[in-house]
């Protein structure tokens, strides 16, 4: 799964205008079950490619609310007025970003666990290539 950092906030926040005219609900800030179901199904349908801090710039909230969102999905999942908000908010996301394949991407947990593993693998190397230059000057004498 892949996260796209650079995502434009205000494709993300019409993308968020959109679902919600599509489903008629006005997004007042009030912490009302259907708004904040309708929030949480964009969230988690949108979080494959777009950063929760992205995400929250484009709703208007803090991004610790997004990552609420996401602890609350898969409870919410089982509930048919949920999945069926989630559902459309995943085909929304399709039709509006077609071309980014969540199966070749990256979420930023993996992609930070993979920048902290080359960071350690460029130390190993740096280490290995002074060890070789301290053996080749052993040679050399």
């Amino acid at each position: 799964m892949k996260t796209i950092y650079g995502l434009d906030v205000q494709r993300l926040s019409n993308a968020k205008d959109e679902f919600f005219q599509n489903w008629g609900i006005i997004d007042d800030g009030s912490r009302k079950r259907e708004l904040v179901m309708a929030r949480c199904s964009f969230a988690a349908a949108f979080i494959t490619i777009a950063s929760v801090t992205a995400i929250a710039k484009a709703m208007g909230r803090d991004h610790s609310v997004i990552v609420y969102y996401m602890k609350q999905h898969d409870a919410l999942i089982k509930y048919p007025d949920y999945r069926r908000l989630y559902e459309s908010a995943r085909d929304l996301k399709e039709h509006i970003y077609n071309g980014v394949q969540e199966d070749e991407a990256m979420t930023y947990i993996e992609l930070r666990t993979e920048v902290q593993r080359l960071r350690t693998l460029v130390v190993e190397l740096n280490n290995y290539k002074s060890r070789m230059l301290e053996i080749e000057k052993i040679i050399a004498s």
